[in-house]
């Protein structure tokens, strides 16, 4: 699914837990043609965005993280039509559980949802109808 917007793919060290600060790569890539924009505010967007990155905490983008190039190529499978987890592990990041060993692709994908692919990291390309701010609240660009 569509997470946010950007002009190239990207790497950078992101806290997914609400819980512990342990960080994990992001990687940003092209959304497949047709997908679904996540259905709610959430957490993970691009700190590149951000008019104050630095006050950027907790669950998200790691501010002092070096963010790294990548080709942004949409890993084979990747549908863009669901997402893997919860609403309320994006909204407010998932709790972290060091025992859970999720099996992933070599892109690391998860496994356990072969439908989804774990597609809701994606960058898409043209035109966008709504921005996310820093504090995840939407701008609708098409009704202002």
């Amino acid at each position: 699914m569509v997470m946010d917007f950007g002009r190239s793919g990207s790497l950078r060290d992101c806290q997914f837990f609400r819980d512990s600060p342990v960080a994990s790569p992001i990687k940003w890539y092209r959304a497949p043609a047709g997908a679904k924009p996540f259905p709610s505010v959430h957490r993970f967007s691009r700190l590149s965005w951000y008019t104050e990155p630095w006050q950027a905490e907790g669950v998200g983008e790691v501010y002092l993280a070096r963010e790294t190039w990548n080709p942004g190529d949409t890993p084979a499978g990747v549908t863009g039509q669901s997402y893997f987890g919860t609403l309320e592990d994006f909204q407010q990041g998932a709790v972290y559980d060091p025992a859970a060993a999720i099996a992933r692709t070599p892109f690391g994908l998860a496994v356990a949802c072969p439908s989804c692919l774990l597609d809701v990291i994606a960058m898409e390309e043209g035109g966008c109808s709504a921005v996310l701010q820093e504090d995840a609240t939407e701008i609708d660009l098409e009704n202002p």
